[in-house]
Parts: C-alpha cells; structure tokens; sequence
C-alpha cells in the first residue's frame, strides 16, 4: 500500500513537473515578471515559489525537520513584484525548478522499503502551523507534490494566455 502511495505521488508530480517545464518553455524572459493585472502572479514568482517547496519536501522524504516555507522570499507570504531582477535570469529559474523537481523524483524514487516509505508517511509533521491539518508527513506530501504545485501551475497556463501564448 506505502508502494502504491509513493508510485501516485511519483507520477503526479512527474507530471507535474513535466508540465511545468513545458509552460515555462514558452515565456520570453523580458516578459517573466510581467503582470497582465495587478494581483496575478507571473512565471518568475510562481517557478521560485515552488521551488521554495522542493527542500520542504526533500526534508520531509528524509525524515528531517524542514524550515517552514512561509517565510521565505518566495513563500506564502511572499507577493510578486515586477522587478525582474529580484528573480536572476529566467534561464536560472527554469533550471532551479528542474532540478529541484528531480531531485524531488530522485528521492522518491530511492524510498527502498515498505518499511522506510511507511516511516516517512507515518512521520509526525514536524512544521507546526501544519500539524492541525496535515498531523503526517505523509499527508502533506500528496498535498504539496500534485495540488499546490498543480494549483500554480494552473496560474502559468492562464499567464499565458493572458499573453497570447498557446496552451500546452
């Protein structure tokens, strides 16, 4: 069962992650802290904001106790801004991405046994602001890895169109 639940974690987010590079393969990088409005988070801010996510989860897989994303210059309580210099070349963006959803791919993938995949999903969640909604680490996992990432993902696609881009 741990199996079957780490596999749906694995192939929801490699999914995921393909999607992403593939929608960010289409943004200009002069355009990629442009807001088509005031309020809409544009590809810089959303490929850095779930980047910021990728260590949480590596901490988590590991049984380690993660810094609590919140805060981070790119986390929840961060806002984009239009200044595409806070964000590094657009190329170094996609890049961070990728490589931190590989890695991400890489140590699910490395969960070797039912018994270490069942000790990081049975984990108590070690970031307190989560633990009321998400007691295991195992429980955020899902929530992390397919709908939060997904859920931005879906602000890519409409930037996108927003800029008169294709969808993918």
């Amino acid at each position: 069962m741990q199996q079957l639940f780490i596999d749906n974690l694995r192939i929801g987010f490699a999914a995921n992650l393909t999607l992403g590079q593939k929608l960010a393969a289409g943004v200009d990088a002069a355009d990629m802290a442009l807001q088509p409005t005031p309020g809409v988070n544009h590809p810089a801010w959303i490929l850095r904001h779930l980047s910021a996510y990728h260590p949480v989860v590596l901490d988590l897989l590991a049984g380690r106790t993660p810094e609590d994303p919140k805060t981070h210059r790119y986390g929840m309580q961060s806002a984009p801004v239009p200044d595409a210099s806070e964000y590094g070349a657009w190329d170094d963006v996609v890049a961070e991405y990728r490589r931190g959803g590989e890695q991400v791919l890489a140590a699910l993938n490395g969960l070797g046994s039912d018994d270490e995949r069942l000790a990081v999903l049975l984990h108590k969640m070690p970031v307190e602001r989560w633990q009321e909604k998400f007691p295991l680490a195992g429980s955020i996992l899902s929530y992390l890895l397919v709908h939060h990432e997904g859920f931005h993902l879906g602000q890519l696609s409409a930037w996108r169109r927003f800029r008169g881009l294709p969808g993918v």
